[in-house]
């Protein structure tokens, strides 16, 4: 089973409409999305977090922001490899 991390500006969003997350679901069904959004563009997080990204990061981007997000998805496939492909309790949640 392959993983991967899909990081997505939310200009992408204005472009393709919303139903680019689900577009993305389908071609890889163990990635996890990441919105990177800008300031004006805030009101896209809430739709996106509804449609299973996994977390938004707001411009300016800090480099520990993304690091930080990044750690938390690799510490998922990790459990989920352990577990048997199992979703983590903590993604079971956000859905």
């Amino acid at each position: 089973m392959g993983h991967g991390i899909v990081i997505l500006d939310s200009e992408a969003v204005h472009r393709h409409g919303p139903t680019i997350y689900g577009r993305l679901r389908a071609a890889c069904k163990t990635c996890r999305l990441i919105l990177l959004c800008a300031q004006d563009s805030r009101g896209l997080i809430r739709e996106a977090m509804e449609a299973g990204v996994y977390g938004c990061v707001v411009e300016p981007y800090a480099p520990w922001e993304m690091q930080t997000m990044v750690r938390h998805i690799l510490a998922d496939f990790d459990h989920e490899m352990v577990s048997g492909g199992e979703t983590p309790p903590q993604e079971q949640s956000r859905r």
